[in-house]
């Protein structure tokens, strides 16, 4: 969600804010630097001047305001703009740049350590370049380089960067070759003992033996389901979602190597299970950030009287999943924030866990490795077990979008959620990237859930804004193959960040009304729904900034 205020109630993160920034700022030179604008989708390295200072991009993204949360990553400060002074000197180039592996598909690089001038800033990072494009930045003196095809010749240099801004020339260039692709002359054998060990009125789990490859040879498995193609895993299971309720499926499978197809396994048939009153169709989110022990994190008994909430949100420390970045999920309060889960679940409810947000690094933006990003995202299932898991992604950097989808693709049993942005129009062109390279990685995304909220300009009638991005995004999906796919709809009651724009109670009517055939309703967020800032026209953590009683909007959107 589009919501960095949010986090400057944070107290862990405020203390991080407050030691990240330095002693003295440096002047630096803003020369030829344009000024940052909000609809400016930048790239990593792109520089701007926001009041006065100099910023550098850490991350891609757009409408986030450099001077935001600065322990956050999504920006650099590079000093005040002036005469320039400080440390202009570039670390030394890094040294003995060499191949310490290589596949058919990767080549692992290393190097010596660069350092900086005497009273420098000190060795931020490393720029690996491949072909003189294609940059990968690292803070170690490794990494390794993926994705290469088989039995070429890549070029590879290196520089480094300090904290100041200043980057090294490149290092002198090394060619690797990858290895060749051996070749696959073996048809594997059909797939045995399929079976189905669980489903519910949406989705069918399925589970077969695996089939060993031949020499030279990798496989993967091909779901049709109704005789009609389905995904390619390469697991032994995975979960078919977005089906109709009540209606029985006919399923096989087959393995699939570099030389061929395999006939089909055993065809087993699943009914789905009906749709009962207990459907929980409205979510909303609820900043977990007061604390397990605070009154609204009762979920069971906060009065809000929802039954299902999504908990925002999951942020990465590394490869840790932790709660807004500051408590792991094994941690104190990572267990007390369980407990309050199992008391709603006893009561008949459950969760959707979220991931991401405004607040950033989601997992995949910082844990770099696609099989300990799986296990981070597999943790919190097996520690919650949520109805499903939401990624709110605002950051649009390429390659942690296809590392995360990488990584979903071989979670099975949870239903997975895209949650994006929109303008009235529909998703821009940085939102449907993740969805195409979600299909591209055979992720089975279960519902794509927009933010009807924040379009960046004065709107007089925020529910029609709503149902014109949802018509909009429900053609979107089924271009980009996801016509099965439930669509979700998230307002930001009352006042939006964006100024003049402002969900009312009446749109909350109309919307419950006329969802635009979505199959869930939620808002940002839980403890916003109250009146305690009506006619505030900035928007706040704590109030919806409209007159209203305590949870009106829950009260109203619950009956969906």
């Amino acid at each position: 969600m589009s919501r960095d205020w949010r986090l400057k109630v944070l107290f862990g993160l405020l203390v991080l804010l407050v030691t990240a920034l330095p002693a003295q700022a440096q002047t630096v030179s803003c020369t030829g630097v344009s000024e940052w604008v909000a609809t400016t989708m930048y790239n990593v390295g792109n520089r701007v001047t926001r009041l006065g200072s100099l910023y550098e991009a850490l991350v891609a993204g757009a409408n986030i305001p450099p001077e935001y949360c600065p322990a956050c990553g999504w920006w650099k400060n590079l000093g005040t703009c002036g005469a320039a002074s400080g440390d202009t000197t570039a670390p030394s180039v890094p040294a003995n740049l060499h191949s310490t592996a290589k596949t058919s598909t990767s080549v692992s690089l290393a190097w010596n350590a660069s350092t900086d001038n005497t009273g420098g800033s000190g060795v931020a990072g490393y720029d690996v370049f491949r072909n003189g494009g294609n940059m990968q930045s690292t803070t170690a003196t490794s990494i390794t380089v993926s994705g290469l095809t088989a039995n070429t010749t890549f070029s590879f240099t290196v520089r480094a960067r300090d904290n100041a801004g200043n980057a090294s020339a490149q290092s002198g260039a090394i060619s690797v070759t990858t290895n060749a692709a051996g070749n696959c002359t073996t048809v594997p054998p059909a797939p045995s003992g399929l079976t189905s060990p669980s489903h519910t009125s949406s989705s069918v789990s399925l589970s077969w033996n695996s089939v060993a490859p031949g020499a030279n040879c990798t496989i993967s498995y091909v779901v049709f389901r109704d005789n009609v193609q389905g995904p390619t895993v390469t697991s032994t299971s995975t979960t078919i979602g977005s089906l109709a309720a009540n209606t029985t499926f006919s399923f096989n499978v087959r393995a699939m190597s570099q030389a061929g197809t395999s006939g089909a396994s055993n065809t087993i048939s699943v009914k789905t299970d009906q749709v009962s009153n207990g459907t929980l169709r409205f979510c909303p989110y609820i900043d977990v950030s007061p604390g397990a022990a605070s009154p609204i994190m009762q979920l069971a008994s906060n009065g809000s009287g929802a039954k299902c909430y999504s908990l925002a949100f999951i942020l990465g420390r590394g490869c840790t999943p932790s709660w807004f970045g500051t408590f792991p999920i094994e941690s104190d309060e990572g267990n007390a924030i369980g407990q309050r889960i199992q008391e709603l679940k006893n009561a008949g409810g459950n969760v959707i866990i979220s991931f991401g947000g405004a607040a950033a690094p989601e997992l995949a933006n910082v844990c770099t490795d696609v099989n300990s990003l799986r296990a981070a995202y597999n943790a919190v299932i097996n520690k919650y077990h949520p109805m499903a898991i939401d990624l709110d992604i605002e950051d649009f950097d390429p390659n942690a979008i296809d590392r995360r989808n990488k990584a979903l693709a071989g979670i099975s049993g949870t239903p997975i959620h895209y949650t994006l942005g929109v303008l009235e129009s529909g998703m821009t062109n940085a939102q449907t990237s993740v969805l195409q390279n979600a299909k591209s990685n055979n992720v089975n995304v279960s519902m794509v859930n927009i933010m009807a909220m924040d379009y960046g300009h004065a709107v007089s009638d925020m529910f029609n804004a709503a149902i014109s991005a949802a018509n909009a995004t429900k053609t979107q999906m089924s271009n980009l193959g996801f016509g099965g796919a439930q669509l979700g709809i998230t307002v930001m009651i009352g006042q939006n960040d964006s100024p003049n724009e402002i969900f009312t109670i009446a749109n909350a009517n109309s919307l419950r009304a006329n969802a635009a055939g979505a199959s869930m309703l939620s808002f940002w967020s839980i403890g916003r729904d109250n009146g305690g800032c009506p006619g505030q026209a900035s928007a706040s953590a704590t109030c919806s900034g409209v007159s209203q009683s305590n949870f009106q909007f829950s009260s109203i959107l619950k009956s969906f």
